[in-house]
């Protein structure tokens, strides 16, 4: 008789806008790397979560823009 073993997927972390928001600071005082080392992360994950920030930003900028329509 054999037993079966569902594997159960590890949750993804989901990080906040304001943690995204700090690490992208902190990414851009120290560097990438630096940044993804005191975070405890990989380095795509920081770059990632910087990326999400900044097109967060533009995405706001853009609905908050004066520009004719």
């Amino acid at each position: 008789m054999t037993k079966s073993t569902a594997v159960k997927n590890k949750p993804h972390n989901q990080y906040t806008p304001e943690f995204r928001e700090q690490a992208s600071a902190l990414a851009d005082t120290v560097g990438v790397a630096q940044a993804a080392r005191e975070l405890n992360l990989y380095e795509s994950n920081v770059i990632r979560g910087v990326l999400k920030h900044v097109s967060r930003i533009t995405v706001v900028n853009a609905n908050n823009s004066s520009l004719p329509r």
